[in-house]
């Protein structure tokens, strides 16, 4: 297989077949390079995951809208 780092972006969020994926892993087990970039990769996944999302405070959109003057109506 060929180098291709898309790939392993696919790999990675499931978005491959299941031949397709075991042809990718066998290519990520054997390539130092290709290693190294999944390995990295998933480092940068599980922190964001991590990470986790927060809510914005409940009040948040209205005091963005307040600070908007609303724009003059030209004719």
């Amino acid at each position: 297989m060929k180098c291709r780092k898309g790939l392993i972006h696919s790999f990675l969020d499931g978005e491959v077949s299941p031949a397709r994926k075991s042809r990718i892993k066998e290519h990520i087990d054997t390539c130092r390079e290709c290693r190294r970039y999944y390995d990295e990769i998933s480092k940068v996944i599980r922190a964001v995951k991590e990470t986790g999302r927060e809510e914005p405070p409940a009040d948040a959109f209205l005091r963005i809208k307040r600070r908007f003057k609303p724009a003059g109506v030209f004719l």
